[in-house]
């Protein structure tokens, strides 16, 4: 698994060594949980008709603000 991001108003994309999420409510856990369920079933249906597949949070909860950051999983089959 690889991490990476960006630096705020730069397009200069970056390997992390670490990220953290910090959650304020269960509710908030509960919304990753199920965000991460909802692209293994996604990118699972695709693995064998694509070499890669991504999904981003943001489109996948209603609740997702502009201040707030996208988390986008990406699948490499390729490898």
């Amino acid at each position: 698994m690889m991490v990476g991001g960006y630096k705020k108003d730069s397009d200069d994309f970056i390997r992390l060594k670490e990220v953290s999420i910090t959650c304020t409510t269960i509710d908030e856990i509960d919304n990753l949980i199920g965000f991460l369920l909802h692209v293994r079933e996604q990118h699972n249906a695709v693995k064998d008709k694509t070499p890669t597949c991504h999904s981003h949070y943001r489109d996948w909860f209603d609740g997702w603000q502009k201040n707030e950051p996208d988390l986008i999983v990406i699948s490499d089959f390729t490898t």
